[in-house]
């Protein structure tokens, strides 16, 4: 049985770590008035919907302090949407987000949805949500819209954002290019993201979300195995379990290694003394992948 994909925890990770980057890339405008160095993930958001009793936590709510000082802080509320949801109801459930976030803190919130499915929209989801009576407008909610697909991937070509290099997997080209483009995208992250472990929550984004057959895979292969994408090749056999061969163990011990302590700080040494004993190469990148999804360092099973 295949295992379903958790793309809101897929975004919810990579946002997160590449938080200052995702502002600057799609709404700069926002990032520029940000102190990046006073930022707080609250991880426990529950919006509580009061006539259903339904109880949904929030994706994503960063407590941040501004450059100016002009607030103590404000929060940024960031929803994850893998399909097109009601285009009638969803605006009035991202106010309701909203307030229940405004009542609680009495802060300003700055409310921001994600799309990332793959269908070209020909009518766009709202993004405003308004009350009225007669000619009258009591209400006018906003919130910015990212819809992945309606972005070429050529607009980001020189952005040097490796989040953005990464986010190229979900935005619009031509499907007839992807081997080559999955290339390209690995590259552009290669040279954009130094960290070892931020690279490889990259390049599992792109793993993820470009997927060849047997045919592709063949002249992916044939690809990266010109000299001007040695790097992406070496690259490859690191991070992909077809490519990593017993002499690289050592390696991919280090990378799931980094991964944990870039999500999670601190690491159990029981958990760490497995890691380093173990010697099965597929394992090792199920757990990368494990480790990437999870939100609890005590979630991880090893």
């Amino acid at each position: 049985m295949k295992e379903k994909t958790d793309h809101d925890q897929i975004f919810k990770t990579l946002f997160k770590e590449f938080f200052r980057e995702f502002l600057e890339g799609f709404l700069p405008e926002i990032a520029e008035e940000i102190d990046f160095s006073c930022v707080e993930f609250l991880e426990q958001e529950l919006f509580t919907e009061l006539n259903r009793g339904k109880r949904k936590l929030l994706d994503l709510v960063a407590k941040v302090r501004l450059i100016s000082g002009e607030y103590e802080y404000i929060l940024l509320h960031t929803e994850f949407e893998s399909s097109k949801p009601d285009k009638k109801k969803f605006p009035e459930r991202m106010f309701k987000y909203f307030c229940q976030l405004f009542l609680k803190f009495g802060k300003p919130v700055i409310p921001i949805v994600v799309f990332s499915d793959d269908k070209v929209w020909r009518t766009p989801v709202p993004n405003t949500f308004t009350m009225q009576f007669k000619d009258t407008q009591y209400l006018r909610f906003f919130f910015h819209s990212i819809k992945l697909k309606h972005y070429n991937w050529r607009k980001f070509i020189d952005s040097k954002n490796p989040l953005i290099y990464a986010l190229m997997a979900k935005m619009d080209y031509n499907k007839n290019d992807i081997v080559r483009l999955k290339a390209d995208f690995l590259r552009l992250v290669l040279n954009a993201e130094k960290n070892i472990a931020r690279r490889s929550l990259l390049i599992e984004f792109i793993e993820t979300y470009i997927i060849l057959n047997k045919g592709q895979e063949k002249q992916f292969e044939e690809i990266i195995s010109q000299p001007k994408l040695k790097e992406v090749r070496k690259m490859v056999t690191v991070y992909e379990k077809r490519g990593i061969q017993k002499g690289e163990l050592k390696t991919a011990r280090e990378v799931l290694l980094d991964v944990l302590e870039l999500k999670f700080r601190k690491i159990p040494y029981s958990i760490k003394q497995k890691i380093k004993r173990c010697n099965n190469l597929q394992r090792l990148k199920q757990a990368h992948r494990e480790a990437v999804l999870i939100d609890r360092i005590e979630d991880f099973k090893f």
